[in-house]
């Protein structure tokens, strides 16, 4: 019990018992003064709570000569008396019978007791108290004055008797109110929803003494009532609880008019029960607009629900809300709040995302320019040597550099998440179709050695969005590979797309173990892997990138054991996009001017030596304003520039250029192409793009596209 309970219930029980020690005395004052008055030698007082129970004694007095004798023989005798059988006229006359009545003659025998007199007390028609005379001796006719002297105090001892009954009840009143206090008591926070509703259930059987509680809840989807929490010394039965539902449901209206306008607040189900329970009562709860409950308690006692109970109704139902009301309240913080940590973990792993994405830009744009120095030198290594041997070996180290570069270009696609914005119209459906099929694809050696099929369902004829072909295919052969990689052997992976409104969702499932809370923070983080073998950890990285540049989401959904769902959704196309080629050939002039401008020595060195080789004049600036000092002194056909530079950009530098300059091409080589906004690229007279690291062969197709451009 909780401390508050207990000192309410101490309290009341203080503030009663020094008043019903007085009443006690009171009657016993009584007794003694009737037995002055009538000189008897044994008076005895007996009184019952209600109509049908049992005479219970309150008091006795004896006389000096009353020693020994059977008590327990007079309370059995008035336990077992059927009172309907005493008339008021014997009883109500005080008279004074010769010999004690049948039913006593075992007491009166052991105390030597010859003549009785009895008092009846009567309350709706029903005797509940009894007050019984005993004399040895004869004590003569009692004159007029001693039997109205004895008919009041008789009459002020029964009513003093119901002061005592009365406070007894008011303490039981009291105490059975301050259980239900403890309602209030209880840690909803640490509890569910389910377990506050036994709770409630419990404490008020308790409370409120009935025979069997159950809470019966409306469905917010169906409207119809169900079981939920049941107490009862015996277990229901399925037809009772069909019973209950049903009267519930016949009573709905009504319950819900109960509960609303706060009248009786309970309705009597007893008739539908006969022979069940001797009476069933109904309260309704209704802790909000949304949700409806209803209490049904019953009992088995033959004279059914005291008075007193049925007033406690109300009072529960009131607690009952508030308590269901607050538990409502902390039902749905915790699912805010869940959504909350949710939506915050998601942001953080944004944030993480593009903390990443900014590192890995800046040192895959560094390694840009050490991979594209090493290429172009072996480049013009093997242009200038004659020897078959050396040039071969050249070529393998060649390989190997271009390698690196393809790493570093996938660290690119990780880290750009602005929308590419020149992509074509493609058909996704296309795509996932001959992804799903490629014989060759890196993930069918490891399907068929698992045992495990790829199938494909496509659930729309036709699938346009704008993207780039190459690197939707490269994105969806990521997600296949890590499926098959995850997938228990002899199972499936199957790759669905599928449309809604607005978007086509490209879905991959494996039956795979799922993927861990721990992990799943990190699964498009570049570098991380669960692999045992050796692997570069950035398949789902790509796949992020991919899917940012398309102005896509990327998510997925896992169950622990059961597997993992990847979904790729991308916007409709609104329109199908036209692409032209230049078919025509370029007549390009044997010797060109170039300004090439770049802060990265070893590429300036590279390209000039590039250009020189294919008959062109290289003039090389280290930064951007050399590069305008040099176009104050003479005149260029073409600039070709790095993009990121201390001081002024390449951006900024082509925009100066093409508005002093505009007749003249220019051209950007840089290792951030990815995330150049193309339409800005052209508005500053940009008209190619090349990315590092670039072969010899780029470098003459970006001169070919500069001269077609002017």
């Amino acid at each position: 019990m909780s401390d508050t309970t207990a000192l309410i219930r101490q309290f009341f029980r203080s503030k009663n018992s020094d008043r019903l020690s007085a009443v006690v005395a009171q009657v016993d004052e009584i007794a003694a003064l009737l037995m002055d008055l009538t000189n008897a030698d044994f008076i005895g007082f007996f009184y019952a709570k209600r109509d049908g129970e049992r005479m219970v004694p309150v008091a006795y007095q004896f006389g000096s000569r009353i020693e020994g004798g059977d008590i327990a023989a007079l309370e059995n005798a008035w336990q077992r008396q059927d009172l309907a059988l005493l008339t008021d006229d014997s009883a109500g006359a005080c008279a004074v019978d010769s010999e004690p009545g049948v039913d006593d003659q075992k007491f009166a025998a052991s105390y030597a007791l010859r003549f009785r007199c009895l008092k009846t007390f009567r309350m709706d028609d029903d005797i509940r108290g009894l007050v019984t005379v005993y004399w040895r001796d004869d004590p003569g006719t009692l004159n007029d004055q001693t039997r109205s002297l004895i008919i009041h105090l008789t009459n002020v001892l029964y009513g003093s008797i119901l002061i005592a009954d009365d406070m007894n009840q008011v303490e039981s009143y009291s105490l059975r109110l301050s259980d239900l206090v403890s309602l209030f008591e209880m840690s909803i926070g640490d509890l569910s929803f389910r377990q506050i509703m036994s709770e409630i259930l419990q404490r008020f059987r308790v409370a409120v003494g009935y025979a069997g509680v159950c809470m019966i809840s409306e469905d917010k989807l169906s409207g119809k009532f169900r079981m939920g929490e049941y107490f009862d010394s015996e277990p229901p039965s399925p037809s009772l609880v069909n019973m209950m539902l049903q009267q519930v449901e016949e009573r709905r209206t009504e319950l819900r008019a109960e509960g609303e306008h706060r009248r009786s607040a309970w309705v009597d189900l007893t008739s539908a029960f006969r022979g069940k329970f001797s009476a069933v009562l109904a309260t309704p709860l209704l802790p909000d607009e949304e949700h409806h409950f209803v209490l049904v308690a019953w009992t088995r006692q033959a004279a059914g629900f005291p008075s007193h109970e049925i007033e406690l109704l109300p009072v529960f139902s009131l607690f009952a809300e508030i308590i269901l009301q607050n538990a409502l309240l902390v039902k749905s913080l915790r699912k805010v709040n869940y959504v909350l940590r949710k939506s915050s973990s998601q942001m953080a792993n944004i944030e993480s995302l593009a903390a990443l994405a900014d590192m890995t830009s800046g040192v895959a744009h560094d390694f840009n320019n050490i991979i594209g120095g090493i290429i172009g030198r072996l480049q013009l290594m093997k242009l200038r040597n004659k020897d078959d041997s050396v040039v071969n070996e050249l070529g393998k180290l060649e390989t190997m550099a271009m390698e690196g570069a393809e790493t570093v270009k996938r660290l690119q696609e990780f880290a750009t998440s602005a929308r590419q914005k020149d992509l074509d119209a493609v058909n996704l459906a296309t795509i996932a179709a001959r992804v799903t099929a490629d014989p060759k694809a890196d993930w069918q050696a490891l399907a068929k050695e698992k045992g495990i099929s790829v199938d494909f369902r496509c659930h729309v004829d036709s699938a346009i969005i704008n993207g780039s072909d190459a690197d939707l295919s490269v994105a969806l052969g990521k997600l296949i590979g890590n499926a098959v990689e995850h997938s228990r052997e002899n199972t499936s992976v199957e790759v669905a797309l599928a449309a809604d409104q607005k978007k086509f969702v490209v879905t991959v499932t494996d039956h795979g173990p799922g993927i861990p809370d721990d992990i799943g923070r990190r699964v498009f983080y570049p570098f991380f892997t669960t692999k045992s073998e050796r692997g570069a950890g950035l398949g789902l990285a790509i796949v992020h990138g991919i899917v940012g540049r398309h102005g896509g989401e990327v998510s997925f959904d896992t169950r622990p054991g059961k597997g993992t769902t990847f979904r790729m959704a991308f916007n409709k196309s609104e329109r199908a996009e036209e692409s032209s080629n230049i078919t025509g050939k370029i007549v390009i002039p044997k010797r060109l001017r170039v300004l090439v401008v770049d802060d990265d020595e070893q590429i300036r060195e590279v390209l000039h030596d590039m250009l020189t080789i294919d008959g062109h004049s290289a003039t090389t600036c280290a930064d951007a304003y050399a590069a305008l000092k040099q176009l104050e002194r003479q005149k260029f056909d073409i600039m070709i520039t790095d993009l990121g530079m201390p001081g002024m950009s390449g951006l900024d530098l082509a925009g100066v250029v093409h508005e002093s300059h505009p007749e003249m091409p220019i051209a950007m080589i840089t290792g951030w192409g990815t995330q150049l906004d193309h339409g800005e690229t052209r508005l500053k007279g940009i008209r190619s793009v090349l990315s590092k690291p670039f072969h010899l062969k780029d470098v003459k197709q970006l001169v070919q596209d500069l001269v077609a451009a002017r």
